[in-house]
């Protein structure tokens, strides 16, 4: 028989009744223990469509057997599934999950990449046919003014629109779009600097004028100064983006993309500060020559930019404006796909396949388990590991580094007391501590995460409120439930003493506020969370669900 599960973390909490069929708690994201079942025995996905299960009728004639056994699997997933049968299963959530990354690749591309291109399409083309150089190219100073204020927001709002276009997870288009901008600011930090000194030397020539009007020269003087203040923020907003792309090589593309978002968001502050909104404030104040509405839309024009690079220039701004693009019904998939990365599935399971291991519990040790192991102490403790088969691993442990060690100790032995009464025998786990090779990187590490989850029969999950902030149990949590896992599946136990903050940590779950000691790893994670949000139904909801009724 299969050993006993701890009883519900709901219970263990205190915020499920007596009853498994009564509401847990109220408000919308409160699941009943039934809802769950439901929703659990298909492994998190719904029924397929007419359409879905057509084209796995398509491609039968690729392999009959496996997509045979799939549409099975599908029909009747109450059924105990053979260990051929759970790795085809797995395979296919895979596979679901990359198809919804795909399909929320589409929908935060189509529209940003669609009007960024085209706004910078139709302002540069303008200029290239127009080619204004003075008023009389439009009959009058208003009219280049206006040119010159739809131009610049034109190329603002293309230029973050295609930044937009971008996903962290694309790492060589994140790379390539960085030396691009670099090479696109270059030149516009010199044509400011250019038009900057102009005016400087014009007011030292003592010839000042300005649309035929003569003027004050310190007026021009401080028109030719915002220009080549402008340029020179945009030349250190450049070079900001090369010291991020050159000394700091080893940042994911998270950062690099958040560098580059930052750097366009400060370049169009200091154009819109200098050369618009200061300029023709310069202006107003010398009498506005050329008239009112030149230098009203010109000054407005600035504000405008000003307040666009500033909202752009924040990190968050890029995160929200994806995350609202892409939250779409079936796209929460993509999570899983973040941390597979640009392999393919069949690479995947080969690499897990080839590094699974289980160490047995008698094997480990309290010293060992207390504390985060040395690469030193890494090695030793993989060393006694020992290959493990899919399905052959009695439970995949999951719990915080920050948690009492003594209390996570007392927590892994009494289930082991239990397993051993029932089996009569010593259960083989799968702990980071000892089955993670020393050889692997980080990212192929965790991009075999779901495999291995996948690989053992169940889930140990040691809670408490530090393991609801730990970035890292939140995607395994999430990910155990997007791999077809169920709630019989999992064994939620809360360590001794941590049920009353408990209870009010899994109200107050914000997956955003958890953190990762290891900055690469923080880095790879965080694209999970914003690739497996999905609105109401994303990543923090299913998480959520898992911790009521595990």
């Amino acid at each position: 028989g299969e050993p006993k599960k701890g009883p519900s973390l709901a219970r263990q909490i205190g915020i499920l009744r007596a009853h498994d069929e009564e509401e847990v708690g109220g408000g919308d994201s409160w699941l009943s223990h039934s809802e769950w079942l439901r929703w659990s025995s298909v492994g998190s996905a719904a029924e397929p469509s007419q359409a879905e299960k057509g084209e796995i009728e398509e491609q039968k004639s690729e392999s009959p057997r496996l997509l045979q056994s799939a549409l099975q699997i599908l029909e009747d997933p109450s059924r105990t599934l053979t260990l051929a049968e759970k790795r085809l299963h797995l395979v296919w959530e895979l596979q679901r999950a990359q198809h919804e990354a795909a399909y929320r690749t589409s929908i935060i591309r189509g529209p940003t990449l669609t009007v960024g291109s085209l706004l910078i399409a139709v302002t540069v083309f303008s200029f290239m046919i127009l080619r204004p150089t003075s008023p009389s190219d439009f009959g009058t100073a208003n009219g280049l003014g206006n040119f010159a204020a739809v131009f610049s927001l034109g190329l603002a709002f293309g230029w973050m629109l295609l930044l937009l276009a971008i996903l962290p997870s694309d790492k060589q288009i994140v790379a390539s779009a960085c030396w691009l901008q670099m090479i696109v600011i270059a030149p516009m930090a010199a044509v400011l600097a250019y038009l900057g000194m102009s005016q400087v030397l014009v007011s030292l020539d003592g010839d000042c004028s300005f649309q035929g009007m003569e003027v004050f020269c310190h007026s021009i003087a401080l028109e030719g100064l915002a220009d080549c203040a402008a340029s020179f923020c945009t030349t250190c907003c450049m070079a900001y983006m090369l010291y991020q792309r050159l000394r700091l090589r080893q940042q994911g593309p998270l950062v690099l993309l958040s560098s580059a978002c930052r750097a366009t968001g400060l370049v169009w502050m200091n154009v819109g500060l200098f050369s618009f909104a200061l300029k023709h404030a310069v202006w107003f104040e010398g009498g506005c020559p050329g008239g009112l509405v030149l230098h009203t839309v010109g000054l407005a024009t600035g504000v405008l930019l000003l307040l666009l690079g500033l909202v752009f220039q924040r990190p968050q701004t890029r995160r929200w404006m994806q995350l609202w693009l892409g939250s779409f019904p079936g796209t929460v998939g993509a999570g899983v796909a973040a941390l597979l990365g640009s392999r393919t599935i069949e690479e995947v399971m080969a690499v897990a396949q080839s590094n699974l291991r289980s160490i047995s519990c008698e094997r480990v040790k309290f010293s060992d388990y207390s504390s985060k192991p040395t690469k030193d102490q890494r090695a030793s403790n993989y060393a006694l590991t020992e290959p493990a088969e899919f399905g052959k691993v009695d439970a995949f442990i999951s719990c915080s580094p920050d948690d009492n060690p003594s209390l996570k100790w007392d927590a892994l032995q009494a289930w082991r007391s239990e397993f051993k009464q029932l089996y009569r025998r010593e259960p083989k786990i799968w702990l980071d501590q000892f089955c993670v090779s020393p050889g692997l990187d980080i990212d192929v590490s965790l991009a075999v995460l779901p495999v291995y989850i996948a690989a053992c029969k169940r889930m140990l999950s040691f809670c408490s409120p530090r393991y609801l902030t730990c970035l890292r149990s939140v995607v395994e949590i999430f990910s155990f439930a997007e791999v077809g896992k169920t709630v019989e599946d999992l064994d939620l136990r809360v360590l001794e003493g941590e049920v009353p903050d408990l209870k009010l940590a899994v109200e107050s779950l914000n997956v955003w506020q958890t953190s990762c000691d290891d900055r690469l790893e923080h880095q790879q994670l965080e694209l999970v969370l914003e690739a497996g949000y999905s609105g109401s139904q994303g990543l923090e909801s299913i998480v959520k669900t898992v911790l009521y009724v595990g």
